[in-house]
């Protein structure tokens, strides 16, 4: 049975995937190179369950989110996130139960990570989106990382054998607000799990461990893990200027919190 486990996500991401991985920052390209590029991040506090239903084990993780983007966008415009990555720092305590069952290794992906848009909209939304799914993985956003005993989980975000590169990009988002104003990120408090039961909501993720061999560690695979983020965070605040009436294509996506 399941006794110790570290996970990395989640992502996803995280385990968050995370895992959830579940997080990340907001990059904009400037339209006609007109608008210089400025480098966003922020972190997300949420309270996780390991393994609801199964191994109900609570702890908190953290996201750190990061992206490149431009400092200002065009009203009516439309433009999309890149070169995000994610690091989720997961409890000692989680570690501790994979490498009990013998795993060396850990990898999943986070699945759900929502956030929510003021000013801007995603395919016609506004709340619950999920940045974890962009173009690149629609599975989810894959980590692996080592485990150790009695140390936090660091989930890197992509890695691992189903990473398509060292970064990925969001759905592009339409500017909805006046210029004056602000598009903000905000990280969503959507329900991740209510008593032990997981929603499929606010951030999600899969871990497995695995053996020195390559063999899955235990009995249990594809572990998930819910969360749901505090209050408060921002992922990302970009003014708006004045509209051309013109659509501003960019690069990529990250996933989000708090801003610098």
């Amino acid at each position: 049975m399941f006794r110790r486990l570290r996970f990395r996500p989640l992502g996803w991401a995280a385990a968050i995937a995370t895992l959830g991985a579940i997080a990340a920052t907001v990059v904009i390209a400037a339209p006609s190179g007109a608008v210089g590029e400025k480098t966003y991040s922020a972190t997300i506090e949420a309270k996780c369950v390991l393994a609801p239903g199964l191994l109900n084990v609570k702890g908190n993780i953290l996201i750190k989110n990061s992206a490149t983007g431009p400092e200002s966008v065009e009203a009516g415009s439309t433009f999309q996130l890149h070169n995000a990555t994610s690091v989720i720092e997961t409890p000692a305590e989680w570690s501790d139960k994979l490498y009990e069952e013998g795993a060396s290794t850990a990898r999943g992906r986070s699945t759900v990570l929502e956030v929510n848009l003021t000013g801007g909209e995603q395919e016609g939304k506004t709340t619950g989106i999920n940045v974890s799914t962009p173009t690149e993985y629609p599975s989810g956003l894959p980590y692996e990382t080592k485990v150790f005993d009695e140390k936090p989980g660091i989930e890197d975000i992509p890695t691992g054998p189903e990473a398509k590169g060292a970064s990925y990009s969001f759905t592009p988002v339409k500017v909805t607000g006046a210029p004056g104003s602000k598009l903000v990120l905000t990280a969503s408090t959507n329900m991740g799990f209510e008593g032990y039961k997981s929603t499929g909501k606010g951030i999600q993720s899969r871990v497995t461990g695995y053996l020195p061999d390559g063999e899955v560690a235990g009995l249990d695979n594809n572990i998930k893990v819910s969360c749901t983020a505090e209050a408060g965070y921002v992922l990302g605040e970009i003014p708006i200027t004045g509209t051309t009436g013109t659509t501003t294509t960019t690069s990529s996506v990250t996933p989000p919190p708090t801003t610098t």
